[in-house]
């Protein structure tokens, strides 16, 4: 159809459909029904109408005239030009069965598994079927974990894809010219660049984020220092002590929260100094003790301007009191190894003291806070070796993040060791699981395995909704070579009518779904 036959069509009506909605808000009782005028092969379905009553007279022609008037709407006309056609693409798809899986997988089921199958498709060196390009790149769009992940399965033709749609930008790649990337990028874009150039070129990314950085809005400000927690150095130092000075909360948080995690930085620094004054190691001397050593805390009187400028909040924190909160601000920027070169006491023997002293929950929060921040693995080992600390507010199962990953399932393995039912008697948590790397080796896999049967044929009839969820959990952690015997290891015991019934059946459909589709993704395609 030509634009002038069309424009009767786009024309016609609109008075006549004024007339029917004014008699429609007025009432067939007090107005009449007027049919439009006879027009062409419109006037044959409203002559037909004539003789019945107003109130079906105005609703039908209503719907004659209203799909008229739709059908003679002209399509917007874009004259931008083709894009170029995508390259051949040389990676191969997956199978038909992996698809499925992945399709199963991105509709909402087993959405856990995501992850898994695009590492495993990539080293199987597979590529997404173009059906699911669209929504995988969609699920990068609002999930920024998985975006890394999604590159390598795109292949060319989803790559091509993401470069027509501005809000999968997250894709483009910068090459040559990382300048006119980053100009002309959107917000994702630029995050997206950064993140790479982080990895690679450091000093660039920061190059780049410096030369805009008065003319951004503050959120995106917030947003690019978030993206030097990769490779951050004492290179980026300088630029994030000005950052304190920020006119923006958000952005002088971020910078704080990034020079914390700085050894050498001003900022830990002047914690350091602050510290002193508040936390001392004191000898004494006991009957039948040589000697021993005794931790006194002296709470901060107040905040001044250069403590909240280093990130200091002023606001109490529930559950503790203002200058009790100060203080453990304070301390969880202090490296761990600062109170042992002080004190020249081991970290041991430090953190016996803090178990003994009566602001233990202060002290082991700020400390645990820290050593993860610094990622003293000296620190984190002599805190997990005493087993679990009952203090508030923290869980010294995030120790367990500074440790390499072998030495993590070293200590899980001796947990299900030490004694009888370790996770009744709390050796072993459903929280040191969470923070092992997976999958799991198949050594932690069964050991895992045997001791949460125990404790499932313990407490059957009781109920564990904490262990509940790391049940369902346990399937996508195992070692995909305990996938075979992982249902009959775990379901050795009968639990037809266990409290953990409806998760054990999941843990078997998810091990399953696992095992088809690993199974599916290296298999040859036909």
């Amino acid at each position: 159809m030509t634009q002038d036959m069309a424009e009767p069509l786009s024309t016609f009506g609109n008075q006549e459909w004024q007339e029917l909605v004014t008699t429609a808000l007025l009432g067939t009782s007090r107005r009449a029904v007027s049919l439009p005028a006879e027009n062409g092969a419109l006037g044959a379905p409203l002559t037909g109408l004539a003789g019945v009553d107003n109130e079906r007279k105005l609703l039908s022609a209503s719907s004659v005239l209203e799909l008229y008037r739709r059908a003679g709407a002209l399509p917007s006309l874009d004259d931008k030009p083709l894009p170029e056609p995508c390259e051949a693409d040389s990676r191969p798809l997956c199978s038909g069965r992996a698809a499925q899986h992945l399709g199963a997988i991105l509709s909402g089921g087993y959405e856990q598994l995501l992850g898994e199958w695009l590492a495993a498709a990539d080293r199987a060196g597979k590529r997404v079927p173009e059906e699911l390009l669209p929504v995988l790149l969609e699920t990068g769009r609002t999930n920024a974990e998985y975006r890394e992940a999604i590159e390598p399965v795109l292949g060319k033709r989803g790559v091509w894809l993401a470069a027509q749609q501005p809000t999968w930008s997250y894709v483009q790649h910068a090459g040559p010219d990382i300048e006119a990337a980053w100009e002309t990028g959107n917000r994702d874009a630029r995050l997206s660049l950064l993140a790479k150039l982080r990895a690679t070129n450091p000093a660039r990314a920061r190059e780049l984020v410096a030369e805009g950085w008065k003319q951004e809005p503050a959120d995106i400000r917030a947003a690019f220092l978030k993206s030097f927690d990769t490779a951050l150095s004492m290179d980026d130092e300088p630029f994030l002590e000005a950052a304190l000075d920020d006119k923006s909360k958000q952005v002088r948080e971020a910078a704080a929260e990034l020079l914390a995690k700085l050894p050498q930085s001003r900022l830990v620094a002047r914690m350091i100094e602050r510290s002193r004054a508040y936390v001392t190691l004191r000898e004494v001397k006991k009957l039948l003790v040589s000697k021993t050593f005794k931790l006194e805390v002296t709470l901060p009187e107040e905040l001044d301007q250069s403590a909240v400028r280093d990130g200091i909040s002023t606001a109490a924190k529930p559950g503790r009191g203002q200058k009790a909160g100060w203080l453990l601000d304070i301390l969880s920027r202090v490296p761990p190894s600062t109170w042992s070169e002080t004190w020249g006491r081991t970290a041991e023997e430090i953190i016996h003291a803090a178990v003994e002293s009566e602001w233990r929950d202060t002290l082991l929060h700020a400390w645990i806070t820290a050593t993860t921040t610094f990622k003293d693995v000296r620190w984190a080992e002599a805190m997990l070796a005493r087993g679990p600390i009952n203090a508030e507010r923290f869980d010294s199962s995030d120790l367990l993040y500074v440790l390499p990953p072998e030495r993590r399932e070293a200590i899980v393995l001796q947990s299900t060791r030490s004694r009888k039912n370790p996770i009744a008697t709390k050796e072993l948590t459903p929280r040191m699981l969470w923070r092992l790397r997976t999958p799991w080796s198949a050594e932690v896999s069964r050991a895992v395995l045997l001791a949460v049967r125990e404790y499932l044929a313990a407490t059957s009839q009781q109920g564990d909704w904490e262990m509940r969820g790391s049940v369902i959990y346990l399937a996508r952690a195992i070692s995909p070579d305990l996938l075979n015997d992982a249902i009959t290891i775990l379901g050795g015991s009968d639990q037809s009518r266990s409290f953990y019934s409806d998760a054990l059946d999941k843990f078997a459909a998810t091990v399953q779904f696992r095992r088809d589709m690993l199974e599916a993704l290296f298999q040859p395609t036909p």
